[in-house]
């Protein structure tokens, strides 16, 4: 203990320069949230509607091996999609948020939601309580003329990156702004080589497309803002008190993007019965996919691996399949392009009604059913990434009885 004080005191300097530069390079702000009908009222020239319509979204409840419930889609109405032109506003890189000025910030989540298990998280936001928050960015001298935003916080996912992002696109090419005015997209997205073949395919005006760095702070003096089509929460506080109402989802957006990419098609090849395989995903919700794997191999099915495959690729390889078991992750988002009629299990560690799934298995008129942990005990305190197991007998049961 002796010898690390002497350290700290001798290498001072040293230990002060990560701080300095932090201090020195990073903003630290202090915003209120507000609606953009609540900014119009009080800055009546730095917000302008461009479009707004009344749009239904619909909802699924999930369907659980053994269990009551599942929905076909369930109409909610009252709601509404727009775009408006911000003008002398800062972006922020891989963030959902737009700094209107020095005291209001633009957070759509935030304004759109009001249940009281929603969490309002964003990597610029270090806390929020009410609407009040504090964000971080980076200085930057950066300042574009004009620009359309495509950024989100959860961008880097590709179900967020598919339902929140690529989904503007449907509003996008039907007003059809100047097509000089560039789209500004996170630039850890633009590493990904599918959600750049997304972007090229559905940038029909072959915009010029800039990368915003992370928590990297751009003026914009004329902004271009697309109303998420599909409202899906960016986290939650409490696990058991999820609903299946919680996500919602436009059916012109789901029939723009399953449309559109279903002109993809080509032969995949990658059999009839396919096994969606986590082994390359992120660490969470590790599960006995290997004990999977190895007990279903004698009923045909080949394992899939869908960061190895193109968009097209992926889309071909779901609209193929006739079954489809994997456990629960962005992969999913596919099943928007299964045939009708396609039976998908759907392996998961809590029967929480997350609803993100169903909707779109329902509108594609596929049959989904998910097989959870019966022995992992769920708490409110619950990680909803946790791991799991399944028991191979119970998903015979399923295989020989839907």
């Amino acid at each position: 203990m002796r010898k690390m004080v002497r350290m700290i005191r001798r290498d001072r300097p040293e230990f002060l320069k990560p701080l300095v530069k932090y201090l020195t390079t990073n903003l630290i702000l202090t915003r209120y949230f507000i609606g953009l009908k609540n900014y119009q009222e009080l800055q009546p020239g730095k917000v302008k509607f461009i479009y707004e319509k009344p749009v239904d979204l619909y909802y699924s409840c999930i369907k659980f091996y053994g269990k009551t419930g599942g929905s076909g889609l369930v109409k909610v109405e009252g709601f509404k999609k727009f775009a408006v032109v911000f003008s002398d506003v800062h972006v922020i890189g891989s963030s959902s948020m737009i700094l209107l000025d020095d005291r209001y910030i633009y957070y759509e989540a935030q304004s759109q939601e009001r249940e009281a298990n929603i969490d309002f998280t964003d990597c610029a936001m270090q806390f929020s309580k009410g609407d009040h928050c504090i964000i971080e960015g980076n200085f930057t001298k950066t300042v574009y003329d004009e620009a359309i935003t495509l950024c989100s916080n959860y961008g880097i996912n590709y179900y967020h990156f598919l339902y929140e992002i690529i989904s503007k696109f449907e509003a996008l090419n039907a007003l059809r702004p100047d097509s000089r005015i560039p789209l500004l997209v996170n630039e850890e997205c633009l590493r990904i080589p599918q959600y750049r073949e997304l972007l090229n395919f559905f940038n029909i005006d072959k915009r010029e497309i800039i990368p915003l760095d992370k928590l990297q702070l751009y003026r914009v003096k004329k902004l271009y803002h697309f109303s998420w089509p599909n409202r899906i929460p960016p986290n939650y506080k409490k696990i058991r008190e999820i609903k299946c109402t919680d996500n919602l989802f436009d059916i012109e957006s789901l029939l723009f993007l399953r449309t559109g990419l279903l002109q993809l098609l080509k032969p995949a090849n990658a059999g009839r019965r396919i096994f969606i395989s986590r082994k390359n995903a992120s660490g969470r919700r590790k599960y006995n996919e290997e004990k999977i794997i190895e007990h279903i191999k004698h009923r045909g099915f080949v394992t899939v691996y869908p960061e190895e495959y193109s968009i097209a690729e992926q889309v071909s390889i779901f609209n193929e399949a006739e079954w489809i078991i994997g456990a629960s992750g962005a992969a999913f988002s596919n099943i928007l392009f299964c045939k009708k009629g396609c039976r998908v299990i759907c392996l998961t560690n809590f029967a929480v009604d997350l609803s993100i799934f169903s909707p779109l298995a329902a509108y594609a008129g596929a049959y989904l059913v998910y097989l959870f942990d019966e022995n992992l005990p769920l708490e409110n305190s619950s990680d909803l990434h946790s791991d799991f197991e399944i028991s191979p007998s119970q998903l015979d049961l399923v295989l020989d009885n839907i």
